[in-house]
């Protein structure tokens, strides 16, 4: 059996990819080896939470509310889009799901693909934007967690907290610009990465690049970038 050791964040999404990404993101940010004390809502058999509201920032805040609900632990959320100019912010909140089914990452990029064929590449100008909420427990109110630590080898759903239990949000949002490219080119990174070029590395797609420079740059590291404070009282 395995060393106990405290969860001390619970990322809600049921999304392997992103989990990894994020616990490299937290990692790198925080230069520290937070990752051992995160797991995610779907290694905790949390019920994966339907984004029904209108924006990325509102559905991220829905997630993170609803795990810091059931848990009792700092809970971090983010909700991503990809956002093409010319058309109109789509696929926007519609991203992961664009094609019909949500989680289709080639259809939704084949999609995307047909939808601007017609369009010269200097035209297709679009950015990534990310809306990363944590939800912490109020400092100026008492109350009592039920969640208890876990082995990390079994992972152990926790009994679920009062709905009433005393929380505050910290929204940061994180930006990639850039252009669709007119075909799929590279094998790493997932989503909307093998046909998207970031203006700051313009030769290669997102899926050539290595990790390291990808989270140097994408919408998802600035948007956890930019909660560092608050991440350090959570890990300190």
């Amino acid at each position: 059996m395995g060393m106990t050791k405290v969860i001390k964040l619970v990322l809600a999404t049921h999304n392997q990819h992103k989990t990894n990404e994020l616990k490299m993101i937290i990692d790198s940010v925080l230069g520290m080896r937070a990752s051992d004390y995160i797991v995610s809502a779907e290694e905790m058999r949390l019920p994966d939470v339907e984004e029904t509201e209108t924006s990325l920032q509102a559905n991220a805040e829905l997630k993170a509310t609803s795990v810091y609900k059931q848990t009792g632990l700092p809970s971090l959320a983010d909700d991503s889009g990809l956002i093409i100019d010319l058309m109109g912010q789509a696929p926007g909140i519609f991203s992961a799901r664009w094609s019909g089914t949500h989680g289709d990452d080639q259809a939704n990029r084949r999609l995307v693909l047909n939808q601007l064929a017609d369009i010269p590449l200097d035209k297709r100008t679009a950015h990534f934007e990310t809306a990363c909420v944590l939800a912490l427990p109020d400092a100026n109110v008492s109350s009592k967690s039920t969640a208890k630590s876990h082995q990390p080898d079994s992972i152990i759903r926790p009994k679920s907290t009062s709905t009433s239990l005393s929380l505050r949000l910290v929204t940061s949002i994180g930006i990639n610009a850039g252009k669709i490219i007119d075909q799929e080119i590279g094998e790493n990174g997932f989503g909307y990465d093998a046909i998207f070029v970031s203006d700051e590395f313009p030769d290669r797609t997102q899926a050539q690049l290595a990790v390291f420079e990808k989270n140097s740059i994408s919408h998802r590291a600035r948007a956890v970038a930019g909660l560092f404070k608050e991440l350090l009282t959570v890990f300190g």
